[in-house]
């Protein structure tokens, strides 16, 4: 189309010069041109779009997957000990801490399930009327936070300390490590000075 423009601009041109023309039939011609290219380019059909810019696929979404658990973890975390402790529902000691779990503390390592429940055995049943409160918690991918409270009446025989009666209060950090909804490991951070303190274990400055 462009090519036929311009030849039809290039005669119509030639003509004029080689015809002596006043200056003002000259314009006028021009004017004639330049409408008649405005209104045969309009009139043209709209050229075909790039069929690959049309036809261009749409970007594939793809959904993350994640295998973080971590929201699972701490769910089942929390509510096994709410259970083991305040529902005494010591079994679960037994179904939901593999075999050979590991639990740190700050002078030792209990190795294996059953030494592991044994610790625990002799706190639940040195307290009477026990409430273990979470206070926080979170995770991340396999591990659980928790930072807890346990209250409990002194009725039983501690480690050699024998039945004071007294109400304690004593507190902790835990970290577990969590696997296919079971507890592989926990490092325990509880505050043993305060509790023993609280016993009469450890006597008191001043006192």
């Amino acid at each position: 189309m462009g090519i036929i423009k311009t030849k039809l601009f290039t005669t119509i041109v030639r003509k004029i010069m080689m015809t002596k023309i006043s200056f003002r039939s000259f314009m006028l011609t021009g004017i004639t041109v330049a409408v008649s290219i405005f209104f045969a380019a309009s009139c043209s059909p709209p050229q075909k779009a790039n069929e690959t810019n049309v036809n261009q696929a749409k970007p594939t979404i793809v959904e993350k997957t994640t295998s973080d658990k971590s929201e699972e973890n701490v769910k089942m975390y929390t509510q096994l000990w709410q259970d083991i402790i305040n529902n005494g529902k010591v079994e679960l000691l037994d179904t939901k801490f593999v075999p050979n779990c590991v639990l740190r503390l700050a002078s030792s390592e209990i190795k294996g399930q059953a030494d592991v429940k044994a610790y625990y055995m002799t706190l639940l049943t040195a307290f009477s009327n026990p409430n273990f409160k979470i206070d926080e918690a979170f995770g991340k991918d396999d591990k659980v936070v928790k930072r807890w409270t346990f209250t409990g009446t002194h009725t039983g025989e501690l480690n050699g300390i024998k039945p004071t009666n007294k109400k304690i209060t004593f507190s902790g950090i835990t970290i577990a490590r969590i696997a296919d909804g079971m507890v592989v490991e926990e490092t325990d951070f509880a505050d043993d000075l305060g509790l023993m303190t609280q016993l009469g274990a450890i006597p008191v400055k001043g006192k």
